[in-house]
């Protein structure tokens, strides 16, 4: 018997190398999306919530208010806007602020005509402008396609406050 010394490895090995090597990366290449896509809702999420607060601020230094939607039913991202004043007034006054909401996340609202907040001098929900549901809130309902994570803003109708509901 003769004894060989190992000069290399052996094209089964290498392939059993490759496969386990293609597998690592397919997971590790899946759970980055989800992160990504979690990453763009808190991100939106977070730069609504301070939208609400500098609209409601606004609204109390102001005379009122108010946050315009532009939700996207296709593959273009939506934009909100924020507003000093009254959505009724005939001049509008320049806004203060436009951000976009990644078109990876889907926006609804409760009730669903919504797509102004209006915000009045006490810093409320201004009835006369901004649809109220059943509860005499205003929800806004941010969820990620694909996922079981969905997150609900609601505003309260008679103090104006948000409240964060996430569910994972």
């Amino acid at each position: 018997m003769h004894n060989r010394a190992c000069k290399g490895i052996t094209l089964l090995e290498m392939v059993i190398v490759c496969a386990v090597a293609s597998i690592i990366v397919a997971i590790s290449g899946i759970a980055w999306q989800k992160a990504s896509a979690n990453r763009k809702m808190d991100a939106a999420i977070a730069e609504l919530e301070a939208g609400l607060a500098l609209a409601r601020q606004t609204a109390q230094n102001h005379d009122g208010a108010y946050i315009v939607f532009h939700v996207s039913s296709n593959d273009s991202d939506s934009t909100w806007e924020l507003f000093p004043g009254s959505a009724k007034a005939t001049e509008k006054e320049p806004k203060v602020l436009s951000h976009t909401i990644p078109r990876v996340l889907n926006v609804s609202f409760s009730p669903a005509a919504t797509t102004i907040i209006q915000f009045n001098s006490a810093g409320s929900l201004d009835k006369d402008v901004s649809p109220f549901n059943s509860s005499g809130n205003c929800e806004i309902n941010i969820s990620i396609g694909g996922s079981n994570r969905k997150t609900t803003l609601t505003i309260v109708g008679m103090t104006g406050a948000v409240v964060k509901n996430v569910i994972n």
